[in-house]
């Protein structure tokens, strides 16, 4: 999934609980793993192409595909963050140690692996492989399907938090 749907998953099970960080953090990096084993479209990583299982290392820094997969993904966190807070304000909880643990715990897993292309060492190797192991790969999903998928997820899940918090 992309970041903008991992991010407003992670915030809404962390307003669940909101009192406890700790837990709203682990609740929100189970999100992540859950929403994972959904059918959906990954938007494509420019950085793949260069890897082929090696390092890039700190040289990759002077790379342009880096840097727009780092527009990208940043692009796609702010708006995962934004729309958190809009989430949560519209669902009159809105709360920022809320927002920061959820929505980072949520993002966490795709941002790691983000870094384990560029240092493919431990421990970020098996962060990797313990995050294949619930991300879905059985369906290819063309773009809008994939977006398609998110967006119904995303909307259960406020719908769902919503009826919660009442």
């Amino acid at each position: 999934m992309i970041l903008t749907s991992h991010a407003i998953a992670g915030t809404l099970v962390a307003s669940l609980v909101p009192n406890h960080p700790v837990l709203g953090f682990g609740l929100g990096l189970a999100s992540h793993y859950l929403l994972d084993m959904i059918p959906h479209w990954e938007a494509p990583m420019h950085t793949d192409a260069l890897t082929n299982k090696e390092d890039l290392g700190l040289a990759s820094f002077k790379n342009k595909t880096l840097w727009l997969d780092f527009f990208i993904k940043g692009s796609d966190l702010l708006a995962g963050i934004l729309l958190s807070a809009f989430v949560l304000y519209f669902m009159s909880c809105f709360n920022l140690q809320v927002l920061i643990m959820g929505a980072s715990a949520g993002v966490l897993p795709d941002l790691l692996q983000f870094f384990y292309l560029l240092w493919k060492k431990f421990p970020l190797n098996w962060i990797q492989r313990f995050h294949e192991i619930f991300h879905n790969n059985r369906f290819e999903f063309r773009k809008i399907e994939g977006i398609l998928t998110q967006v119904i997820t995303v909307f259960f899940l406020i719908i769902l938090a919503f009826f919660i918090k009442k």
